[in-house]
């Protein structure tokens, strides 16, 4: 099933890649999000193929197209975030809610929605945490 670019760009920033159907089986674009401390500071596209990978820009003609996929093998990216880190910040936003005995509870709401969201920084897991969390 082929897609318009929108939708495309769509899937990229819920962490799949895609392609152009006519490209080579090994050429994609994915999204990269930098973390705190990363050279680059902005999410940016970037292209795969078995030279590597590199910063990606489309062409008219690429927006235009309806020609794009998902890839098959793709998978939503759940986390760049260590375990260990999320489960800290999860103790953290527990105590700052006053409810310590719920760092569990939180994590919990966060692993299991890590299937349809992406956290790309530590950042990002608070403010989805804050707005799980509000109602306990």
């Amino acid at each position: 099933m082929t897609i318009q670019f929108e939708e495309a760009l769509k899937a990229m920033k819920n962490g799949k890649s895609t392609r152009l159907s006519q490209w080579k089986e090994d050429v994609y674009i994915s999204i990269q999000r930098p973390e705190q401390g990363d050279q680059m500071t902005a999410p940016y596209m970037y292209v795969t193929s078995k030279n590597g990978k590199v910063p990606w820009i489309p062409t008219q003609i690429e927006i235009m197209s309806n020609q794009w996929e998902i890839c098959k093998d793709s998978k939503i990216q759940k986390s760049y975030i260590n375990d260990e880190v999320l489960k800290l910040k999860c103790v953290e936003l527990a105590i700052k809610h006053g409810c310590l005995d719920s760092s569990d509870l939180i994590y919990k709401y966060v692993t299991e929605d890590m299937n349809d969201k992406t956290f790309w920084n530590i950042s990002d897991v608070g403010r989805y945490s804050f707005k799980k969390t509000d109602a306990l």
